[in-house]
């Protein structure tokens, strides 16, 4: 008996043993394989490992990343993890050969600092410093899954001092079925993978001096396509007016947040690096609130021609193909300071619902598709506008369609005592209806505007009315024109585009054409300047119910 057990105490205490001697092995081979990559990036170093034979697991605690290169680089980033659990692991495979194989890498809190510098490099995975961080980590072994939790950076840029641009936290991410020897750098773990799920929250970034991006939350589903944004916005830290009255030209000032924005149908050959490329079924704004603000007080800016809606995307310096783009329960305000002036009017857009399909950027895509918008909107509080377009991408014409009906036109006031000091006392706009085919040099229009009950005031610099001159404007306006009135017209005429404006432009030119041609009488429109029309062919109207 006694020999018995002298027996099974020598089998444990040698077992012991070797247990011992083998996670000392394991430790001195894991520390002496982890840097010895000549090629790599970065340093990981610890302060403590735990090995655990029986449970397959290394055990890294207050693990430290270190870049190696920080003299040449676009972006510097180092870190920190609270603990890296390396899970799954065959130990006599690892003492075996010189790579080690784990089933599940895991980074719990991590914290990482990133440094933009002012140092411009070809190699595109130089800007691309989370990519290249994790390439450099999961290509140290064969690692099938990786996951990171708790993940939180805050972000530098280096000039004479150091100057924090931005932060975020709750960096979450999830890759499994990684193929190590399969490299794909547009992704944000950098391999052939089955699944892929990355979340943040409270992203902070400083765009320029006075603007700052950010939202509240991202969450991006790779195998599922989709992905989510709560709570975007652009911020100015000063008001829109003071931001362009320092331009030192013309610039259209903008702000916006967006209550939601989800994609959907995300296909696998979109790209997020350097190489950035959208191809998804659906993508959808919900509760988007954008201002934008123009002071004409600033010089002019450098002439570009521009074409037509079409040009709107070409903008965008990168390949997208979108089928629908829908926007919904949003506002738009636009406000502009004009020459002379220094209080801006302003156009409100309220309760905007939108559509536009075949949204793309991609030559093979808009060979056999035509771009459709159709907005729908409150026009200042009070008008139902609905707008119409269709444009064929190559032959780059375009129609609209736009309809105004059911306005106070006193709420047109916000608008137009500041730009043109006028005031609207009354008026009952019943309906606008201006119909368009545009090409790149002018505009053939169809326009009826039925109204009623139409006075105005002339207001000098102060706001003050001019009595005179308001009892002579409304001389020389027509008080209403509805069908059976002895001026009542519908006109048909062609405006000349502007090439160095755009298509929003010409239907704003377009409706004032339009507008000057039916609201004041023929006396008054000989002192009015507006469009030169006859470049294309004579203003005609078609008179109804007139007494000739």
């Amino acid at each position: 008996m006694k020999k018995i057990v002298i027996i099974i105490g020598s089998i444990l205490l040698f077992l012991f043993a070797s247990i011992i001697v083998l996670e000392y092995w394991v430790q001195t081979k894991f520390q002496n394989t982890l840097n010895s990559n000549p090629k790599r990036k970065y340093d990981l170093n610890y302060d403590k490992l735990t090995v655990s034979i029986f449970k397959g697991r290394i055990e890294l605690n207050q693990l430290q990343i270190t870049p190696l290169i920080v003299d040449s680089i676009p972006t510097i980033i180092e870190g920190s993890v609270e603990r890296a659990n390396l899970d799954g692991i065959g130990f006599i495979n690892f003492l075996r050969s010189k790579e080690i194989s784990i089933e599940n890498l895991g980074f719990l809190n991590p914290e990482f600092t990133l440094i933009r510098t002012d140092f411009q490099k070809d190699q595109v995975e130089s800007t691309r410093p989370f990519q290249t961080l994790f390439r450099d980590i999961i290509s140290r072994g064969e690692i099938k899954n990786f996951s990171l939790s708790g993940g939180k950076a805050i972000l530098f840029e280096q000039n004479d001092s150091l100057q924090r641009i931005g932060s975020f936290d709750d960096l979450e991410i999830l890759a499994s079925g990684i193929e190590t020897d399969s490299v794909q750098l547009d992704k944000a773990i950098p391999f052939k993978l089955e699944e892929l799920k990355i979340g943040l929250k409270n992203l902070s970034y400083l765009l320029s001096e006075n603007q700052v991006f950010g939202f509240e939350s991202y969450a991006f589903d790779f195998s599922r396509g989709q992905m989510d944004l709560e709570k975007i916005s652009l911020e100015l830290d000063q008001e829109w007016y003071e931001q362009a009255k320092n331009q030192p030209e013309q610039k259209e000032i903008m702000e916006f947040d967006i209550g939601s924005v989800a994609i959907r149908g995300l296909s696998e050959a979109s790209q997020f690096g350097d190489s950035l490329m959208i191809i998804a079924e659906s993508i959808t704004l919900d509760s988007v609130d954008f201002k934008i603000g123009k002071d004409k007080n600033r010089p002019f800016p450098p002439k570009e021609l521009k074409q037509d809606f079409s040009y709107l995307l070409e903008a965008l310096t990168f390949p997208m193909r979108v089928d629908s783009l829908l926007v919904t329960n949003s506002t738009v305000t636009y406000s502009e300071i004009g020459n002379g002036h220094t209080l801006p009017g302003t156009i409100d857009l309220s309760e905007v619902n939108g559509l536009i399909l075949n949204v793309s950027t991609i030559e093979e895509v808009e060979r056999v598709n035509s771009l459709y918008v159709e907005v729908t909107a409150i026009f200042d509080r009070s008008g139902q506008l609905k707008l119409e377009v269709h444009e064929n991408y190559f032959e780059r014409e375009w129609k609209a369609d736009l309809t105004l009906e059911n306005m106070d036109m006193t709420n047109l006031n916000q608008t137009v005592n500041n730009l043109a000091g006028i005031s609207i006392t009354s008026g009952k706009l019943n309906k606008l209806h201006l119909n368009m085919e545009a090409n790149a040099k002018f505009s053939d229009n169809h326009f009826l505007m039925e109204y009623e009950d139409f006075k105005i005031e002339l207001l000098n610099p102060e706001h003050h009315k001019k009595g005179f001159l308001s009892g002579l404007a409304n001389l020389a306006v027509h008080k209403q024109n509805k069908p059976g009135d002895k001026h009542y017209q519908e006109l048909a005429y062609a405006t000349p585009r502007d090439p160095y404006k755009g298509p929003i432009n010409l239907i704003w030119l377009s409706a004032k054409d339009g507008l000057l041609a039916t609201v004041p009488i023929k006396a008054a429109q000989k002192l009015m300047l507006h469009s030169k029309n006859d470049k294309r062919g004579k203003k005609h109207g078609k008179k109804k119910n007139s007494k000739e």
